[in-house]
């Protein structure tokens, strides 16, 4: 008995060991651990990056977009890019387009690490693109790219000239302002804050270049659309208003940035500035007698100008529901303060309208002549205004306006009447005659190149939420053209548009624009 019973004890000594072992070897809930850590020092959306003191917020936005009427593509406009030689054509994917559907998408990744000499920030903004004129892939882009420290602002941001903002109010609205946001800009400055909204900014950036007219070469001719589309890129000195994008021609080389200086009062009322900027007119060799485009090294070249430019603007919170913003500017030898025409697309504005008329503006920084000419300034001035109205937490409208002059003096007309504009109407002279190419414009009757335009448009936008909204814009435009009387255009091959007399008028334009857009952590 004793001995049943001493088993019967052992056995269970032994299976409570065995459970015991077991029940170590079993494994441990680990105490729960935050890998993600909300970062509270600059705003909602902010997380510590695993591992480090850097705080990061990713954001965005997806946008569809439609527009009747608005040219060869969204940013172009109807008066700027390749809008001209085809419209009213019938040709596909060519010129102006009246229908067009454009579609992006951005992703956005700002970071903050508080250091010694404040926060570091650097901001990145890519996204894609995709129109229905390209028929292909979309196309990639980077329009922000710049790091920040201690006033510091340095990389791809936005012009500390820009004061006036075009997108806040309207989706079409951008050619007749100096706003460099949608593209973005170079910059090197330094911005001093002094307290109560208060600040200065001194900044080094990316040279607003139009280009620079040689009117100097013996029968050049105006051209409506050249071979390549670019200025001066057929011979005799063709300028293309009608081209896909105007470069540097006849602009030397870049040799310093533009300076500009802003000082800027933000407050709860709304915000004030005032700012300034100097440019390097420059410009490349005189031409040739004998017609030379580019010009030659033995001719020498006009003394560089300071081009510049100044501007004011106010923004007034007049209520919660309702705010106004007004800018006005002046340049000279830097038109681009007055109407960037985008980054890439720097074509002077034009258009055809109907079957035998056609409006257009030369848009150059200066213009010189002959062999001894100077360089002569171009005068632009603008204003820009608008004004929206909530009617609701989801319903807004807005009315905006905008209005640029452009002004020849009396030497840099002469130049474009004794070397440009051709013969009398009826009378080619031989040497215009020989040289004519595709695209261009001879025989003008009235050689006098000042220029306006004008826009007026209003959007009306419902936001579903803070992040999501629906809207629809309507802009009507108008170009006062320069040479306004006769010309003779030189058809240009592949385009039924046929060669002959034309009428040149000031012409108008009515853009409408849909669109659906989701933000994410703007």
């Amino acid at each position: 008995m004793k001995m049943v019973r001493s088993l019967l004890l052992g056995t269970a000594a032994g299976l409570v060991a065995a459970a015991g072992a077991q029940a170590a070897d079993l494994p441990v809930k680990a105490k729960p651990v935050q890998y993600v850590k909300i970062c509270d020092l600059y705003g909602a959306g902010f997380y510590y990056m695993p591992g480090t003191d850097i705080c990061l917020k990713v954001g965005g936005f997806v946008r569809a977009q439609y527009y009747s009427g608005h040219g060869s593509g969204g940013t172009t406009g109807a008066y700027f890019g390749g809008n001209g030689v085809a419209q009213y054509t019938r040709q596909n994917g060519a010129g102006q387009q009246p229908f067009l559907i454009r579609n992006r998408a951005v992703a956005t990744f700002d970071t903050r690490q508080a250091t010694d000499y404040g926060t570091l920030r650097a901001y990145l903004l890519l996204g894609f693109t995709h129109e229905n004129t390209t028929y292909g892939a979309p196309s990639i882009y980077f329009t922000r790219a710049f790091v920040q420290l201690a006033g510091f602002t340095v990389g791809k941001a936005v012009s500390f000239f820009d004061f006036f903002s075009a997108a806040a109010h309207g989706y079409l609205s951008f050619h007749g302002t100096s706003d460099t946001g949608d593209g973005g800009w170079n910059v090197l400055a330094y911005t001093w804050q002094f307290g109560n909204g208060v600040s200065l900014t001194l900044s080094a950036e990316e040279p607003r270049r139009q280009s620079i007219l040689n009117a100097g070469a013996t029968g050049t001719v105006f051209a409506v659309s050249g071979a390549t589309g670019v200025l001066n890129s057929n011979p005799n000195n063709q300028l293309a208003p009608f081209g896909n994008a105007i470069t540097d021609t006849n602009y030397g080389e870049v040799r310093a940035p533009d300076g500009v200086v802003a000082l800027r009062i933000s407050q709860a009322w709304g915000s004030w500035q005032v700012m300034g900027a100097v440019h390097d007119v420059i410009s490349g060799f005189y031409a040739s007698p004998t017609g030379s485009t580019t010009g030659n090294l033995i001719f020498g070249n006009p003394s560089d100008k300071i081009g510049w430019a100044i501007g004011t603007g106010v923004r007034v919170n007049i209520t919660p529901n309702d705010q106004f913003q007004i800018e006005g500017t002046y340049s000279e030898g830097a038109v681009r303060y007055v109407t960037t025409t985008e980054n890439a697309g720097r074509t002077s504005s034009a258009l055809f309208s109907g079957p035998t008329s056609l409006g257009w503006g030369p848009l150059v920084d200066a213009v010189y002549g002959p062999n001894g000419s100077s360089l002569q300034l171009t005068k632009a001035w603008g204003v820009a205004a608008s004004f929206e109205h909530k009617w609701n937490a989801n319903w807004r409208t807005s009315i905006y306006g905008m209005y640029n002059s452009f002004d020849y003096n009396p030497a840099a007309t002469a130049f474009i009447a004794a070397h440009t504009c051709g013969a009398a109407p009826g009378a080619v002279a031989p040497a215009v005659a020989a040289t004519r190419a595709a695209g261009s414009i001879t025989a003008i009757s009235n050689c006098n190149p000042d220029w306006k335009q004008w826009f007026l448009g209003s959007r009306t936008q419902w936001n579903l939420n803070p992040g999501f909204y629906i809207g629809v814009d309507v802009l009507y435009s108008k170009l006062e053209t320069a040479f306004q009387g006769t010309g003779f255009y030189q058809a240009v091959g592949g385009t039924p548009r046929p060669s002959g007399t034309y009428n040149i008028r000031d012409v108008d334009n009515v853009s409408v624009s849909v669109r659906v857009h989701r933000d994410f952590l703007p």
